[in-house]
C-alpha cells in the first residue's frame, strides 16, 4: 500500500507551505491597526494566492493526458477534494451567522460566506476550463499568455472605471477576480 503512494515533490510542498503562512499572515494582519509592521506583511504576503493558483495550474500541466481524455473523472475528483468541503462550510457558516435560504444560495455560487471564499470559486472556474485552456496552450501559448495579459488589463482599468464613476464595483467579485488570475494558472 506504501508503494502506491506518489511521492510529493518537496519544492511544490515547500511553496505551498510558504504561500499558506502568508495568506495566514495577510488575515491576520487586516483587522489590526494599521502600523508599518502590519502593512509590510501586507504587502509581503501578497504573492501567495497567486502562488496557489501558478501550483494548480502546474498540477493540471501534470495531469494533462488524464484530463484530457477523463474531463468528469477529473471535475468529479476536485469536487469531491474542494467542492463538498466548501459546500458543507458555507451551509454551517450561513446557518450560524443566521442568514437566510436565498443567502446560502447567493454564497454557494458567489463564494460569498466568507472573504476568502471567491478563491474557491475562482480555482473552480479555472478547473471547469482547464481541458480548453489545455488544449488552447498547445496549440498556441504565445496567444494564451497575450489573452490572458489583456484580460488583466481590461478588468483592471473596467474596475477602476466603475470604482471612480460610481464609487463602487458593479461586477461581482467572482467575475472580475478570475480573469486576473487566469495568467498565473497558465504560466
Amino acid at each position: 500500500m506504501i508503494e502506491n503512494i506518489k511521492k510529493k515533490d518537496l519544492s511544490i510542498e515547500s511553496l505551498r507551505g510558504f504561500a499558506i503562512l502568508c495568506v495566514v499572515l495577510i488575515h491576520s494582519t487586516t483587522n489590526e491597526k494599521v502600523n508599518y509592521i502590519n502593512y509590510f506583511i501586507d504587502v509581503f504576503s501578497k504573492f501567495a494566492v497567486p502562488m496557489f493558483i501558478f501550483i494548480s495550474g502546474y498540477f493540471v500541466y501534470m495531469q494533462k493526458e488524464f484530463i484530457k481524455e477523463n474531463f468528469n473523472k477529473y471535475l468529479l475528483k476536485s469536487f469531491k477534494k474542494i467542492g463538498i468541503p466548501y459546500i458543507i462550510i458555507s451551509i454551517l457558516i450561513t446557518i450560524f451567522t443566521f442568514n437566510y435560504y436565498f443567502d446560502f444560495i447567493r454564497n454557494i455560487i458567489f463564494g460569498t460566506a466568507s472573504v476568502p471564499y471567491y478563491f474557491i470559486i475562482v480555482i473552480a472556474q479555472l478547473y471547469l476550463l482547464s481541458k480548453f485552456i489545455l488544449i488552447f496552450y498547445e496549440k498556441n501559448k504565445n496567444l494564451l499568455f497575450q489573452i490572458s495579459f489583456y484580460f488583466i488589463l481590461f478588468y483592471s482599468i473596467l474596475f477602476y472605471v466603475q470604482l471612480y464613476i460610481k464609487g463602487h464595483i458593479v461586477i461581482p467579485y467572482f467575475m472580475w477576480q478570475f480573469p486576473n488570475y487566469l495568467i498565473y494558472f497558465v504560466l
